[in-house]
């Protein structure tokens, strides 16, 4: 590989299957001939790709909001070896001037750096040094490359994360994570399914509201007691119901909205709510869906117990399946 990404172990699918569907339809993967993720399915914290233009594309990995707020680093890569000996006397550390900081597997670091000849200065401060030196260990290999502290992503994925952090980004979360998974995961359903009026039931801090905006949808009915954190264009499309969906139902809050914008193509459902309270609710929410539109709803399932918990998806399968052509559990 000529890059490693090292992300959060738990997000290792949802990582795989964004940048194979969706990262590889940007305008820089389109335009970058050896795109490409490579398995590595031994190893949940890295992932493996290659690029034409390894560095620019570390930097538009950065600049996704999607991806930055799971990644932890990147690393540039120029050869593997087996040997740690020739990786602390490569001719490529000699040179007048030159200080080195260490990226990479800590335990490695931790071994290499007492073997680097003494008269190769190191230094632990990003600011202090003029080349950097990645090693990653996978596969009883280890992956190495020495570069130039240009091509150092610490500072810069420390300030696009504040950037974002700062002007409201948080707002893809990782529930916009989630509801993107499931329509990476059911993609032909949801092909020819356009979004135009939407429900996000539990809506704060705001990710599944967002991740519909983002794909098409013109008018969203929000509705949370807890706050939106969204940017002022997303918010152009959302309207925004301080209360429970209890309450908007009472209110006449939903029967108001559909007859100004017609029923909901889509209704979504990331509550705190018991799986068989959440059916009772999407039964009573059936009559403002349209007829071609879905519910996507996640189940908490609260109790843990084997047995209780089968016997409350049973349940929630069979009374669904009395209203709704499809039923899919995820």
């Amino acid at each position: 590989p000529q890059i490693i990404m090292q992300i959060n172990r738990t997000q290792k699918s949802r990582f795989n299957e964004y940048l194979s569907q969706e990262f590889s339809q940007t305008h820089f993967a389109k335009n970058d001939a050896q795109f490409a993720v490579i398995e590595t399915s031994k190893y949940p914290e890295y992932i493996f790709l290659q690029s034409s233009n390894p560095h620019n594309l570390c930097l538009a990995l950065w600049n996704d909001k999607v991806l930055n707020k799971y990644m932890h680093q990147t690393y540039l890569i120029k050869w593997v070896t087996t040997d740690l000996n020739f990786i602390a006397h490569h001719n490529s550390l000699l040179g007048e001037h030159k200080i080195f900081k260490l990226f990479g597997d800590k335990r490695v670091i931790n071994v290499l750096g007492p073997m680097i000849p003494l008269q190769i200065e190191l230094s632990p401060s990003e600011k202090k040094c003029t080349h950097i030196l990645n090693v990653i260990k996978a596969y009883d290999k280890y992956y190495v490359g020495i570069f130039d502290k240009q091509h150092c992503f610490g500072s810069i994925a420390t300030n696009i994360k504040l950037h974002y952090g700062e002007f409201a980004d948080s707002s893809v979360s990782r529930a916009y994570f989630k509801l993107r998974e499931i329509f990476l995961r059911e993609a032909a359903y949801f092909k020819d399914r356009r979004i135009s009026v939407a429900l996000d039931i539990g809506a704060a801090p705001g990710g599944w509201t967002k991740y519909l905006v983002d794909n098409g949808a013109k008018h969203v009915m929000s509705v949370d007691p807890g706050l939106l954190n969204l940017d002022a264009a997303t918010m152009q499309c959302v309207t925004y119901y301080s209360k429970a969906i209890e309450k908007c139902v009472a209110d006449g809050d939903l029967a108001a909205f559909t007859e100004k914008h017609g029923k909901f193509d889509s209704i979504v459902c990331d509550a705190n709510i018991e799986p068989t309270e959440a059916v009772g609710l999407i039964n009573q929410l059936f009559p403002f869906l349209a007829d071609h539109g879905y519910i996507v709803f996640t189940m908490k399932m609260r109790d843990r117990k084997k047995e209780r918990k089968a016997a409350s998806i049973e349940y929630c399968i069979n009374a669904l399946r009395a209203s709704f052509e499809n039923v899919k559990l995820r």
